[in-house]
C-alpha cells in the first residue's frame, strides 16, 4: 500500500513535470553557452509497480562533457522472466528493486 501511495506521488510529480516544460528550437541556440540540465523519467516502469528517473547536467561551454545520474526500480513481466526455459510457468517474480 505504501509503494503504491510513493507512485501515485511520483507520478503525480511527473505530470506537473512534463507539463511545466516546454522547449523551443530558438531556444537551443540561445543557451548554447549555458550549463545545461536535464531530467528524464519514464512513465512506463510506473506500469510494472516501478519508477524510473534520470538527471544530466552538461557544464557551460563543455560540449562534448555530460554528467548523469540514475535511480529505477520495478516488476519484471511473466513474459521476460518465462523466456528462460528453466523458469517458465514456475511461478517465479522477479523485482528490480534499486538500479
Amino acid at each position: 500500500m505504501k509503494n503504491l501511495r510513493i507512485n501515485h506521488i511520483v507520478l503525480a510529480i511527473t505530470f506537473v513535470l512534463i507539463a511545466s516544460f516546454s522547449t523551443y528550437a530558438q531556444q537551443v541556440v540561445e543557451q548554447r553557452n549555458k550549463t545545461k540540465l536535464s531530467l528524464e523519467l519514464d512513465p512506463a516502469t510506473f506500469i510494472f509497480k516501478g519508477f524510473a528517473v534520470h538527471l544530466r547536467i552538461q557544464p557551460e561551454g563543455i560540449n562534448n562533457l555530460l554528467f548523469g545520474a540514475g535511480a529505477y526500480a520495478m516488476e519484471m513481466p511473466d513474459v521476460i522472466v518465462n523466456i528462460n526455459k528453466g523458469n517458465k510457468d514456475k511461478g517465479w517474480s522477479v523485482r528490480i528493486n534499486q538500479g
